[in-house]
């Protein structure tokens, strides 16, 4: 969570550790890919409740700030050299599963090329018709659960029973947005490769992919939601298949 740190608390942070020779790890996913990713988080989080529309609007006006990897590591750099700090490029969907991996472990310097591909724990994404399903529900349960207990339900009940996302209706930005999105784009892989930070990957990483957009916002109906429930609900059978 140091991504979060402000100005005072790198400050703080530096200092503590003025003695020891500091390198940083900052990792970088591009803006298109990480508004509906931390929208979906929201949900999943019971965060408090707000519509895709409403989100993507608050970031529009705000500029996304605490996504900007280049903000992270221009605060940074007032007390690091650039050659100490080190970005890690989020490849795009698609890619190698392990090339995450992968990078972050050559900046550390630990040889992964043996590790087993045993598949653990996958943070898999929800399309648009689950996650409003779960923001449906987190509205209904706020009246009688506490956080705690509408994240379990979430988490360890429902989201377990979900199944794969449908590809052809993931959550996709409106194009209406794509011109702040690619001219902000723009501007922080600008500023990453000017900073002097070593680039692990490539920053073409951060681009918006052309399936990013939808030229209609998608529209979930109570039908949707309700196949989607019963479904659910008969996944959740002791005697399912």
């Amino acid at each position: 969570m140091l991504g979060l740190s402000t100005d005072e608390h790198v400050a703080k942070i530096a200092a503590s550790l003025h003695l020891a020779r500091l390198h940083i790890i900052v990792m970088a996913r591009g803006l298109a890919a990480i508004l509906p990713s931390v929208w979906q988080e929201k949900v999943k989080m019971v965060d408090p409740d707000i519509s895709w529309p409403q989100y993507l609007e608050e970031q529009l006006q705000s500029g996304a700030p605490w996504t900007d990897a280049s903000l992270i590591v221009n605060r940074w750099l007032k007390h690091v050299p650039g050659e100490r700090i080190h970005v890690v490029t989020v490849p795009p969907p698609g890619a190698d599963r392990n090339l995450l991996l992968r990078r972050f472990a050559g900046v550390i310097g630990v040889d992964v090329k043996q590790w087993q591909g045993a598949r653990g724990a996958v943070n898999e994404s929800l399309d648009v018709v689950q996650s409003e399903l779960i923001r449906r529900l987190n509205q209904v349960t706020s009246a009688f659960l506490d956080i705690r207990a509408q994240r379990r339900l979430v988490n360890r009940a429902v989201v377990p029973l979900m199944g794969k996302a449908d590809p052809d209706h993931r959550r996709r930005l409106p194009a209406t947005a794509r011109p702040w999105v690619e001219v902000e784009t723009t501007r922080r892989i600008d500023r990453l490769r000017k900073s002097g930070a070593i680039i692990h990957g490539t920053l073409d990483d951060l681009a918006a992919p052309e399936d990013a957009w939808e030229s209609e916002t998608a529209i979930v109906t109570d039908t949707d939601l309700l196949d989607k429930a019963l479904r659910l609900l008969a996944a959740s059978h002791p005697d399912r298949n």
